[in-house]
């Protein structure tokens, strides 16, 4: 069995440029902040009642949708339970706290503009907003993060002033483990502040600016970050002792003053991290190096850092996720439009229908769940579905050697597969729910499966927040950034090349992997 593991610890990332607007289906099921509660996002109507009500009136697993706007915030907002918030586009779509405001001024007890999710919440994911905490308000945080299971993508967090206490939080009791990519931010004591412990954080693509304290300050997590770029006059990354492990990929650190880029007392690793202005690139355990540049480093207890794996093909940078360009939504598919292909309650023949309709997306709008009893093929024109957190599920009996779906489309452009869950009726028994057949690439973003498969000559996987079992008895490349595998035998059989960023919990699954 060939099983090559590269555990750059956690992290992922897509271009730091991208600010293309985000437009959903009307009929997709989504909560316009506008539309059902009456918020203006004019920046001077308080929007902060209306955003609140969205907030607890969204079902597990809905989507609340902010349009363009600058929506004016003058209380601590909170999102309870597992959805996503999803913004039109971060450079235009701010939720911006009132400057000077009382709740906000106390340092010593901070509040948080948004707080999302808790220690039972499951994917919680916030794409394409900024949140500005204002000026002013010295106890200020961004969001302040829990979930079992979440990310946060294409965001903008920023103190207008520089004041405030984190722009990301991670602190509170049992955080679970998150994924953060292509987020900038701005100002704050620390950026990122993720001190309870215990958590598996994975950064890719983190700009950082102007912080007073931190950069990234972290004690007793799995951190692992990669494309990092700082410009500040403290360390970039301090990481106190409390049992963890850090990991930093790829990172550019500049700023200056008498502190290390990098301060560090857990095990460390270190490979292609740069720093100008300060007087060393790393104090380590205690020991300051007399290097501005780390090349591949691993110190003291830096076996307990998991390293790429020697002579693997795959050491080193990987192959960055393939980006899809969107459709425009009146070009997508929702399956819905062919329910009348529903057979004794087996959606399989109307997905079939909408995915050979010619059109290229196919989407489900949220809350949607079905059971389909034959496999769905993959194939055609289509080249993304888009789940929404939508749920598909198999019965065992019916899939017992055979997949629920079957990936066979043709060519090398990539195809994705969104938000979705793909699992067993069966708690205590799985199926395959991917059989990866297309030369081309497949990528997998946010999405909960039972068990993936492979056949000769597939392309290669990339998956960004993915959760699943694996039975891989063909060779294939795999890049995996945020991966929860299932317990016992999560990746079975392996013939694939794996680059894995992040040192993968291992979860109790609601199906068990295949016997």
């Amino acid at each position: 069995m060939r099983f090559y593991v590269v555990l750059v610890l956690l992290v992922h990332i897509h271009s730091s440029g991208r600010c293309a607007d985000v437009v959903l289906p009307r009929d997709a099921g989504c909560i316009d902040v506008r539309e059902k509660f009456g918020a203006l996002g004019d920046g001077v109507a308080d929007d902060s009642v209306a955003i609140q009500k969205a907030l607890d009136s969204v079902p597990e697993r809905g989507i609340i949708y902010f349009p363009t706007g600058s929506y004016r915030i003058t209380r601590s907002l909170n999102l309870p339970r597992g959805a996503i918030l999803q913004g039109r586009n971060r450079e235009t779509t701010v939720l911006k706290l009132e400057d000077h405001f009382a709740a906000f001024t106390d340092a010593k007890m901070p509040q948080a503009l948004l707080t999302a999710g808790s220690a039972l919440s499951q994917s919680v994911l916030i794409f394409n907003l900024a949140l500005d905490c204002g000026r002013e308000n010295p106890g200020a945080v961004g969001i302040d993060f829990a979930a079992q299971s979440g990310a946060i993508d294409d965001a903008a967090i920023r103190s207008t002033d520089g004041a405030g206490h984190a722009g990301l939080d991670f602190t509170r009791t049992s955080p679970g483990a998150c994924w953060v990519k292509n987020v900038r931010i701005d100002g704050f004591e620390n950026g990122i502040r993720a001190e309870h412990g215990g958590q598996n954080l994975t950064i890719e693509g983190l700009t950082l600016a102007s912080q007073k304290s931190a950069g990234v300050f972290s004690r007793g997590n799995a951190l692992a970050i990669r494309q990092l770029v700082s410009r500040n006059a403290i360390p970039a990354l301090e990481a106190g002792a409390g049992g963890g492990s850090v990991t930093l990929i790829d990172a550019e650190l500049s700023g200056g003053g008498p502190h290390c880029a990098i301060v560090c007392n857990e095990p460390f690793r270190a490979l292609n991290v740069s720093s100008s202005g300060y007087p060393s690139v790393l104090k380590h355990m205690g020991e300051t190096l007399d290097h501005i540049n780390l090349t591949d480093y691993r110190g003291r207890d830096g076996d307990k850092v998991p390293p790429p794996e020697a002579g693997s093909p795959l050491d080193g940078s990987p192959e960055e996720t393939p980006q899809i360009p969107p459709d425009n939504v009146e070009n997508w598919s929702n399956v819905n439009a062919f329910a009348d292909r529903v057979k004794d309650g087996d959606w399989a023949p109307s997905l079939q229908a909408a995915i050979d309709s010619g059109r290229t997306t196919l989407y489900l709008p949220t809350n949607f769940e079905c059971r389909i009893r034959q496999t769905v093929h993959l194939r055609g024109k289509v080249r993304r579905i888009v789940g929404m957190l939508s749920s598909i599920r198999g019965d065992p009996a019916d899939f017992a050697d055979k997949p629920m779906f079957h990936v066979v489309t043709d060519g090398h452009d990539p195809i994705a597969l969104e938000q979705l869950e793909i699992l067993s009726t069966d708690a205590k028994k799985s199926v395959i729910s991917l059989d990866l057949a297309r030369p081309g690439p497949v990528v997998l973003r946010h999405c909960v499966l039972s068990v993936v498969t492979n056949a000769p000559g597939c392309g290669p996987l990339f998956m960004e927040n993915v959760t699943a079992a694996f039975r891989l008895t063909h060779p294939q490349k795999i890049f995996a950034h945020t991966l929860f595998v299932r317990e016992l035998t999560g990746i079975t059989e392996s013939a694939a090349l794996w680059w894995i960023l992040g040192r993968p919990p291992v979860l109790t699954p609601a199906s068990p992997p295949l016997k």
